[in-house]
């Protein structure tokens, strides 16, 4: 199969549930295979599901951290108790982690994407801390402003 007709037949076989008819084709095998074997077309796919999420790949270092750090569960709203979850983002360090794999253990922290080795944005962790106490606030018991919660207050 060549990428012009995975990529025509994309929503057909992207839009869940796919009936079996339909799956179970030799098309259905070809392009299943197409997306496993080809890079360009794996990526293409996941710019496509980052896009339908309604975010921008440009927002982050590569296609496949976009596609990752999007990722919601409407079982568990801390993707760290979820196994879903493949890679944690937290947008208030700027941090990338495998996730504990729904809750089992500590996350590790990652600084190059495991897929296509991009390298990832260096932590703001010790930054959020410094900002804070130079506004006088004490990061483990003072009133955290709203914007600290996100990675908004890397904009003030």
């Amino acid at each position: 199969m060549e990428c012009s007709e995975f990529r025509e037949l994309h929503k057909k076989y992207m839009s869940f549930p796919v009936p079996r008819e339909v799956w179970d084709t030799d098309e259905g095998s070809e392009w299943n295979s197409h997306l496993h074997d080809c890079t360009a077309c794996t990526d293409w796919n996941l710019l496509q599901e980052v896009q339908d999420r309604g975010a921008s790949v440009e927002d982050y270092p590569c296609v496949h951290m976009a596609y990752h750090a999007t990722f919601t569960c409407d079982e568990h709203p801390d993707l760290s108790e979820c196994s879903k979850a493949s890679i944690i983002f937290n947008p208030k360090f700027d941090e990338y982690h495998i996730g504990p794999r729904g809750g089992t253990g500590d996350d590790v922290l990652i600084t190059r994407c495991p897929w296509c080795g991009v390298n990832l944005p260096e932590s703001k962790r010790d930054l959020w801390f410094e900002r804070l106490e130079q506004m006088g606030i004490d990061p483990v018991e003072g009133n955290i402003p709203v914007e600290f919660n996100s990675g908004g207050w890397r904009k003030i």
